[in-house]
């Protein structure tokens, strides 16, 4: 009896590991939930440091060109009013679109020399009108970044056409909440 005992627990136990051989579609389930989740988390911070990174780039650009205004202003006494001036010296990945505008076809970007005179008349540059801040724009994130020739007033503003998408870059970017409006976006000072 003892044998027919063992030999009827042993039949079970290859019935239940026969039986056991995959998961059940509640598990499945719970699996994929917790991917879906992890991916809800996951893809909205991807997508803020994407951009962080894409405006640093523009940053970076800018500050390059600023800096290469304050060396034509040590030789010259004057900034250059345009970027052959500069002797066509541009960031990589950029074309010269105009006297004062730069472009990144690939990127959607544009980094101009502006004057508080064009700000003034709405939007307007005369030729004389003498440089002293760099604009760059990300037209596909809604956001820019100024600056004054001396580098020591910095902004990113955020257009409306950018949305909270384009505040969230500022926020991040600047690691400042305090927003100054303007006539046709909200800036965050550096």
């Amino acid at each position: 009896m003892n044998k027919m005992y063992q030999k009827n627990i042993s039949d079970r136990k290859i019935s239940l590991k026969a039986k056991t051989k995959g998961f059940t579609l509640i598990e499945l389930l719970v699996v994929v939930l917790i991917i879906g989740v992890l991916a809800a988390i996951a893809i909205p911070q991807y997508q803020t440091a994407v951009d962080k990174a894409r405006f640093t780039q523009l940053i970076l650009n800018t500050d390059g060109a600023l800096k290469s205004q304050q060396i034509y202003f040590m030789a010259n006494g004057a900034y250059a009013i345009s970027w052959e001036d500069l002797g066509g010296i541009v960031p990589a990945g950029y074309v010269i679109r105009s006297q004062r505008v730069l472009w990144n076809r690939q990127q959607n970007t544009t980094i101009q020399l502006g004057c508080s005179i064009a700000a003034e008349e709405g939007g307007t540059q005369p030729a004389d009108c003498p440089i002293n801040y760099l604009f760059s724009k990300d037209d596909n994130r809604g956001v820019a970044y100024w600056t004054n020739m001396t580098g020591n007033d910095r902004r990113c503003l955020a257009y409306p056409t950018g949305g909270e998408r384009a505040k969230k870059i500022c926020r991040a970017v600047t690691a400042s909440d305090t927003e100054y409006p303007s006539n046709s976006s909200v800036y965050y000072k550096f």
